[in-house]
């Protein structure tokens, strides 16, 4: 509006824009309140991205550190108990055919002995 239509206007019709003006300026003021919120956020969700990646990296360490520990300590338990066994005479088949092999008690040797008993 010109200057000459403002002058133009009553009163009642001057503040009647002057109402609603204020209202938009009111509803500006709260957009802009809430957009600033926003970017806010996004900016913490930005600065923490970075964060959470090495966080993620670092997990993977200590998981990959705990997957070896607990493998050694299956491994150790695996041989411990075959300790246990051996010192029982409680063999695994393979354990056992290892055995014989070594010591010539394999089948071709066990049937020459028998062979002989007869």
């Amino acid at each position: 509006m010109t200057q000459k239509e403002l002058k133009k206007l009553n009163r009642r019709e001057l503040l009647q824009m002057l109402l609603t003006q204020s209202r938009k300026l009111d509803e500006q003021t709260a957009e802009i309140a809430d957009l600033k919120k926003k970017l806010e956020e996004k900016r913490a969700v930005e600065k923490n991205a970075g964060s959470i990646a090495e966080a993620a990296l670092g997990l993977y360490g200590v998981f990959e550190a705990a997957q070896k520990a607990a493998d050694y300590y299956l491994d150790a338990v695996r041989l411990t108990a075959e300790r246990g066994r051996a010192k029982r005479g409680i063999l695994t088949d393979g354990r056992k055919r290892n055995q014989r092999r070594h010591f010539g008690l394999d089948r071709a040797a066990g049937k020459g002995a028998r062979k002989s008993r007869s």
